[in-house]
């Protein structure tokens, strides 16, 4: 019995199929807000040829476009930090808050006692 390994199929993109998609990458990518994958399938519809994510990886990373899915996990790190200073601020808030409190409480007490 002998196994025999599936065959590879790669899809290499014609120099005319690369430049449009090397176009469209560039100008629909970024504002897409797609990933690699999904962007891959949108392009295989407007385009009328099959275009893989690596196609789209390829050919963005030769463009200098970072990924969708890298600026997607950044904002949501800028989002987090952004969410934990609130907390903080709200927390001396709370603390300065408590002080004023006291402050005025003392202030009534000594006008009072006058």
């Amino acid at each position: 019995m002998t196994t025999t390994k599936p065959k590879i199929v790669r899809h290499v993109l014609s120099l005319k199929e690369s430049i449009k998609l090397a176009k469209f990458i560039e100008s629909d990518y970024a504002m897409s807000g797609k990933t690699d994958v999904d962007f891959a399938k949108r392009a295989t519809e407007v385009l009328g040829f099959n275009v893989n994510s690596t196609h789209i990886a390829t050919n963005r990373i030769a463009q200098d476009i970072p990924s969708n899915k890298q600026v997607a996990m950044d904002q949501v790190g800028n989002h987090l930090g952004l969410l934990a200073r609130v907390q903080e601020l709200e927390e001396q808030m709370k603390k300065l808050q408590a002080t004023v409190s006291k402050l005025v409480a003392s202030n009534i007490e000594h006008v009072r006692l006058k």
